[in-house]
């Protein structure tokens, strides 16, 4: 049986009295270990680093159920799945078949209630588990120079591992060895953020470089017409890095008239080399929207961006 309704429409197989099937949603669980290092030498004023390992591991996941309609008769076959499934030998089976064709949502005809020899609960449930683990970075410094400061510096994160496990007792997937799709991740192992720049307190430029490092979009290939325009296509959503610019003007206190101390005028250039996403034949909606990018990892295809950006502190 097939019917609309999500965990609605499988709670009258679930809890005490449902015949063994998982009981009503309840929240996810989390437990999240870091470890942080901060260092400032004192023989290099101005150097400050950063560094945070991380461990978070996600239990009583809220996962969709086998799908009935994917698998099919498979279901039968995994002992994985049993838990999901009314067969005739359960006493209350028919009882149940009623139950679901009772259900007001449901587009079943009742009368083929003789012809139905298996239910399996597809709703979403609390299984499996998800574990990332990685370490976030930071370096940050400030050399005097003249009447102002040279400030360079980097922060971002690397990805270390990541698991998961959809059902219980079904096989760990290794994020990083995917055979699903034949690549080694779907997620972006280094994302960064460089910046150089320079202030005296009144001026300030900046310049910044974020880099995103490659990984698979894991989606079909294209029609053969639009590979005709793409030879070269591959699942391989490679490594992507913008510029981005900053000038800055404070008046601070200098002014005589209090309504322009304190006045901050910004110009700011958001990818100032107009370098789009690289194109991805992106046709699912998990996690992103239909799109000729991949959008997941924060690329835009919207390119170089100009703000002038006006603040006043009182």
């Amino acid at each position: 049986i097939s019917v609309a309704g999500g965990s609605d429409g499988a709670a009258i197989l679930r809890g005490a009295s449902g015949d063994g099937l998982p009981t009503s949603l309840e929240p996810e669980k989390a437990v999240t270990t870091s470890i942080t290092v901060d260092l400032t030498p004192s023989f290099l004023p101005g150097l400050e680093v950063r560094g945070t390992y991380w461990n978070r591991n996600i239990t009583n996941v809220i996962t969709g159920g086998p799908s009935a309609g994917g698998t099919g008769p498979a279901l039968l076959n995994n002992s994985a799945y049993n838990y999901v499934l009314i067969l005739p030998n359960n006493p209350n089976f028919a009882k149940d078949v009623q139950a679901i064709l009772n259900l007001p949502f449901n587009q079943v005809p009742r009368a083929n209630a003789a012809n139905i020899t298996w239910i399996a609960d597809s709703a979403s449930e609390n299984a499996g588990f998800i574990k990332r683990s990685g370490v976030d970075f930071f370096a940050n410094y400030t050399y005097p120079i003249f009447d102002g400061a040279i400030q360079a510096g980097v922060n971002g994160a690397y990805i270390l591992k990541i698991q998961s496990q959809g059902i219980t007792g079904t096989p760990v997937i290794n994020g990083f060895d995917l055979e699903a799709c034949n690549c080694n991740t779907t997620t972006p192992i280094l994302k960064s953020r460089l910046n150089l720049g320079w202030t005296d307190g009144t001026y300030t430029a900046i310049a910044f470089v974020n880099y995103t490092s490659h990984f698979y979009a894991n989606q079909a290939l294209p029609p053969a017409s639009y590979l005709t325009t793409f030879p070269n296509y591959s699942d391989i959503v490679p490594a992507f890095a913008t510029l981005d610019l900053s000038l800055g003007y404070n008046t601070g206190d200098m002014p005589a008239n209090d309504y322009l101390k304190n006045l901050s005028f910004n110009f700011v250039v958001l990818d100032i080399l107009d370098k789009v996403a690289p194109f991805t034949y992106s046709v699912t909606t998990q996690g992103s929207n239909p799109s000729a990018f991949s959008s997941v990892a924060g690329e835009t295809p919207f390119g170089r961006q100009i703000n002038f950006i006006v603040t006043k502190r009182f």
